[in-house]
Order: structure tokens, then sequence, then C-alpha cells
């Protein structure tokens, strides 16, 4: 499952807004915020890829937080 506390906190500490990734994902904001909050299904493959680009993620880290808990 993918771990939304940790995007939402990576994205506080590089100053990028929902605003932001909304342009980067080319979705509404109302999107990234539903996707975020669990709302919603959650980011697909091409998503958590540009995601993990924004955030300057390595693949670890990608894997960890988009399929952490999926892993064990």
């Amino acid at each position: 499952m993918t771990n939304f506390d940790k995007i939402k906190g990576l994205m506080r500490e590089k100053g990028i807004t929902y605003v932001k990734a909304s342009e980067i994902l080319n979705m509404s904001v109302t999107n990234i915020s539903d996707k975020l909050n669990g709302k919603i299904k959650p980011f697909d493959t091409e998503q958590a890829k540009a995601i993990s680009g924004m955030l300057g993620l390595s693949k670890d880290e990608t894997m960890s937080i988009f399929f952490g808990n999926e892993l064990h």
C-alpha cells in the first residue's frame, strides 16, 4: 500500500504544492488531494514514476513508498 503520509511530508519538505504537483502530473488539484487522502483509486504506475521524479526519489525509496507493505 502506498505511504501517502510520506509523499505529503516529502512534498512539504521540498515546497511542492498540490498546484505544482497537479501541473507535473497533469491532473486536477482536487484529484491530487483525493488520491493523497485515500478517497479515490491510488496513483497508477506512470503517476508513481512522475511523483518519484518530482520528489527526486531513488528506486529503493520509490519501491518503499509505493509498494513497501506489499513486498513483505
